[in-house]
């Protein structure tokens, strides 16, 4: 059984996830002060250059692993808490 590129990269993905969420953290600020602001954490070029360069994947290999996480579905916890923020908002 072959392992699939987000369980290979485990560590590589968690940071991903790390720094997605503080991409968030900026984005949902923005988005207080300004209604209209479209969200987008997505990482940076500069983010993606400084984990490939740290965890030493190519760049295809990232891109395919980047592609895998987004299309990660958030937990339940995550979605209620995003809801309210939201509905705060």
């Amino acid at each position: 059984m072959s392992q699939t590129l987000l369980e290979k990269y485990e560590d590589l993905v968690v940071e991903i996830a790390e720094t997605y969420l503080d991409n968030m953290e900026v984005e949902l600020g923005k988005k207080y002060k300004d209604k209209n602001h479209q969200v987008n954490a997505s990482l940076s070029d500069r983010q993606q250059i400084d984990l490939k360069e740290k965890y030493n994947v190519s760049s295809n290999e990232f891109a395919e692993l980047y592609m895998d996480f987004t299309k990660m579905e958030p937990s339940e916890h995550l979605k209620h808490a995003m809801d309210a923020f939201t509905a705060s908002g």
